[in-house]
């Protein structure tokens, strides 16, 4: 109980600051190209993590499973490929819409999940295509105009999501098996190699632009990126995943709260409404069918 206690702790903290986040992310682009940020916070997380490694007691390291170092920094190198995906897709969304709103458009993955595992040949039951139906609503309020046209930073989120929702499958196959920190350093530091290879192309490296967004890169390469990622892949060991993946799903709202508090952003009545039904959906497709069908089956709740 004690382990699940403190996982829980972990998963609200990682859901503010991952909620949080949006705001420096979206403050970062008045400053530099988002190619030359992920870079920097990338490769920042990594070195932090290093540090970690390096420093923290034998008795914090898990032993209760098998632990594949060479493995852990494989794995992380998959991961990595694909949160260069997810995250730059996201962050180039950010260029062009909201923090707020991207809040709720990348909780999304959640949506994609199922999908996914569907392709990989688990049938979903009815609630879990009720759900989608209900995202799908979501972000037509949200994201889809009149003339039925998208904008451009909505996609790019949108797209980032599906890559968030592979990034999650793939910690899941992978986790069981890593040293959780070797793993996230890993990851991050092929994502932050990979946004510079782009950065370098598309953007030229930009040194003062990344000074003066220092202070965005220094919360989301150490808070968001190295500490959050890491604590989440911990604690998910020790929680069930419906209630962290519940705990999770407090990002959107974080991330409005957030954006309309300190960047004084607002939303209209039909992209509330949008985000109202996305957050409904994120939380019914994280609830067990058993539990819905018998909520007040004792047996269920233990």
């Amino acid at each position: 109980m004690k382990k699940e206690i403190r996982a829980a702790l972990m998963l609200l903290l990682v859901a503010l600051i991952w909620g949080t986040a949006f705001v420096f992310q979206s403050t970062a682009m008045d400053h530099v190209g988002p190619f030359n940020y992920n870079m920097a916070r990338g490769l920042l997380a990594g070195f932090s993590l290093i540090i970690i490694i390096l420093i923290r007691p034998k008795k914090l390291i898990d032993r209760s499973h098998y632990i594949d170092k060479k493995f852990s920094v494989k794995a992380g190198v998959i991961l990595g490929i694909l949160l260069s995906f997810a995250q730059n897709l996201q962050q180039a969304g950010m260029v062009f819409t909201d923090a707020g709103k991207s809040g709720f458009l990348t909780t999304l993955y959640i949506a994609f999940l199922p999908i996914f595992y569907f392709l990989m040949g688990k049938k979903p039951d009815k609630k879990v295509v009720i759900c989608v139906i209900l995202a799908i609503i979501g972000l037509y309020f949200i994201s889809i105009k009149k003339d039925f046209t998208i904008e451009r930073g909505d996609f790019l989120i949108l797209l980032s999501a599906v890559g968030f929702a592979l990034h999650i499958i793939f910690i899941d196959t992978y986790s069981s098996k890593c040293d959780g920190i070797i793993l996230s350093c890993s990851q991050f530091f092929v994502f932050g190699i990979i946004s510079g290879i782009i950065a370098f192309f598309i953007e030229d490296i930009n040194m003062s632009g990344i000074l003066a967004a220092k202070t965005s890169i220094f919360y989301t390469g150490l808070l968001s990126s190295g500490l959050a990622y890491t604590l989440s892949i911990i604690a998910l060991r020790d929680i069930d995943a419906t209630i962290g993946s519940l705990i999770l799903s407090l990002e959107s709202i974080i991330a409005a709260l957030a954006a309309a508090i300190l960047l004084k952003e607002s939303m209209t009545a039909r992209e509330m409404l949008g985000c109202l039904i996305v957050f409904i959906a994120t939380i019914l497709a994280q609830i067990p069918s058993e539990n819905l069908k018998n909520p007040f089956n004792k047996k269920i709740r233990e």
